[in-house]
């Protein structure tokens, strides 16, 4: 059939009546593509739990009857009930019953050379792998110390061992290699879908498998993680990212620096904290769909707050060494705290990892901004496998495919219209027509009567070099919060927006305005800290001399 349209230019349509054009076009075919990849993945997404751990099998069945996942990918494995094992723990109770169920269920083809020398897995039935709570969680550095003479007494003394030479490592980075049959060797191994650009399922790596997990501090977190997800995607992750640089090492402060952009770029409201200090106690971190930021061994700041909740299908990560290394706390390390604060997709590592082996943040974030999934963007992002780090969340999870796909038809007035209606503008306008984007989120903001969107201009500007704009918008913002803890967190954007501009005097001015007027909410603590830092109290008076 041949179908005759009229042409208008587009650039002169109504945004919205823009985007329901493209999306009937067919030039954005996301739907399609998204629909066939979670087909593909709940197929061949292989379930292990721990027959020990009666909580482990009801979260596996849970989880593969909201995933549409055969009930047949579900293994069982009689394993400790333990987060750390030894490698000959590993080995007999996890590595080799999988090895054996792969062979024996002819879940991989393998191809064996002419002499019988290697073994190379070259079709795989599964490319993701599941670990449900209950699995344990790191292997334990089992290296044995090498020796060497000793110049003066001659007797044998330990030799140290350098920064990769180690066994410990996760469990899900270790059973990335399943397929190799090598024996475990020291050190890290380069990921060869690292930097790729392409669904796993179409990557030809058959003898990698993508392992996740679904955790947590405890079995109803574990299982509030696989709601969250789903209620997500059907909804859309709408909400505040947040960024907290460290000022100590480059590297991560360009990944998150980065990865900030990209948000901001997306039509996402983003939040930076730019100093040495992390988001200090009880910051009104209101909102928040995104959080990454590093550098303290323990959980701190808003998240100390005990109201604060992450908003749901949040995507969070504290870059730390040891961030996972205890899993089941809500109150030690990051990623029990972060999903216990009702994060969904939290990335850590067990033990130490290096800085450059662990996620890269940007490539992660730009790769789930892209609609890949939870455990592709984690594995796209990370250079080595058989190595420290572990990504908590359904691994099918994509937290923006209902953002990519918005459209005029799910345009519809709900608590997150204020985000929908920014987002429109940014991506229509930021780049083209400045102006034009002022003027139409601000008759977003008397339509909507959203002070949120006012707050989402400020950041916009400050971050655009516009100071006396941002402030402006800051503190028309406060005044149309009605809660005093929007008020706080506004008055703190206009004071970091003081302090980049050199104005210290008003930054402080500000910080004490805002103590004076809310003394006693939990939120004001931030606002002390802050004060405190800025201006120092003086020091105390000597004693007065003795007579």
């Amino acid at each position: 059939m041949v179908v005759s349209v009229m042409v208008r230019p587009l650039s002169r349509l109504p945004l919205v009546k823009l985007l329901t054009l493209v999306f009937a076009s067919g030039l954005l075919p996301l739907s399609h593509a998204a629909a066939e990849r979670l087909s593909v993945y709940s197929q061949s997404n292989l379930i292990v739990y721990n027959a020990n751990v009666p909580e482990s099998l009801e979260l596996a069945k849970f989880y593969a009857a909201q995933r549409k996942i055969p009930e047949s990918n579900l293994f069982a494995l009689d394993c400790p009930n333990t987060e750390e094992i030894t490698r000959t723990q590993f080995e007999e109770s996890i590595a080799k019953p999988l090895r054996d169920a792969f062979t024996d269920n002819n879940w991989w083809k393998i191809y064996l050379d002419p002499e019988g020398a290697r073994m190379q897995v070259v079709a795989n039935r599964f490319h993701i792998m599941t670990l449900m709570y209950g699995m344990p969680v790191k292997v334990r550095d089992d290296v044995p110390r090498q020796t060497k003479p000793d110049p003066d007494s001659g007797e044998e003394i330990p030799v140290p061992k350098g920064p990769l030479e180690t066994t410990g490592c996760s469990v899900d980075s270790e059973l990335t290699t399943l397929g190799s049959f090598d024996p475990a060797k020291p050190g890290a191994i380069n990921n060869p879908y690292f930097k790729k650009n392409v669904p796993f399922f179409q990557a030809r790596l058959p003898n990698l498998i993508l392992v996740g997990r679904i955790d947590g501090p405890t079995p109803e977190v574990a299982k509030r993680i696989i709601t969250d997800a789903i209620h997500a995607e059907e909804r859309g992750l709408w909400g505040i990212a947040y960024f907290d640089l460290s000022q100590k090492y480059p590297k991560g402060d360009e990944w998150i620096l980065n990865s900030m952009n990209a948000y901001a770029n997306e039509g996402i409201p983003v939040v930076l904290d730019p100093y040495v200090e992390r988001f200090r106690l009880n910051f009104p971190m209101r909102d928040a769909s995104v959080y990454f930021g590093w550098y303290t061994r323990n959980v701190d700041g808003p998240f100390l707050n005990p109201k604060f909740r992450f908003r749901p299908g949040a995507v969070a990560s504290h870059l730390h060494s040891f961030s996972a290394a205890r899993l089941r706390t809500a109150d030690q390390d990051w990623v029990g705290p972060l999903l216990d604060k009702g994060a969904a997709a939290v990335l850590g590592n067990v033990y130490e990892p290096y800085l450059d082996l662990t996620h890269h943040y940007d490539i992660f974030n730009a790769r789930l901004l892209q609609g890949y999934t939870f455990i592709e963007s984690s594995y796209l992002s990370l250079p080595a496998i058989s190595w420290m780090n572990i990504a908590v969340g359904d691994p099918l999870y994509r937290p923006f495919e209902a953002l990519q796909e918005f459209n005029e038809r799910n345009y519809s007035k709900d608590e997150n219209t204020a985000f929908k209606a920014y987002r429109l503008a940014i991506k229509r306008w930021a780049k083209s027509d400045p102006q034009t984007l002022h003027e139409r989120l601000s008759e977003a903001v008397e339509k909507l009567d959203s002070p949120l969107i006012l707050e989402a201009m400020g950041l916009n500007a400050a971050r655009s070099g516009d100071p006396d704009t941002a402030i402006q918008l800051f503190q028309l913002a406060g005044t149309h919060y009605p809660d005093a803890e929007d008020k706080v967190r506004v008055g703190l954007h206009q004071v970091q927006t003081y302090r980049e501009s050199g104005n210290l005097d008003s930054a402080t001015a500000t910080l004490s305005q805002l103590a004076q007027a809310h003394p006693s909410l939990p939120e004001t603590e931030s606002v002390r800290l802050l004060l405190t830092e800025l201006k120092p109290p003086p020091p105390p008076m000597p004693p007065a001399p003795s007579p």
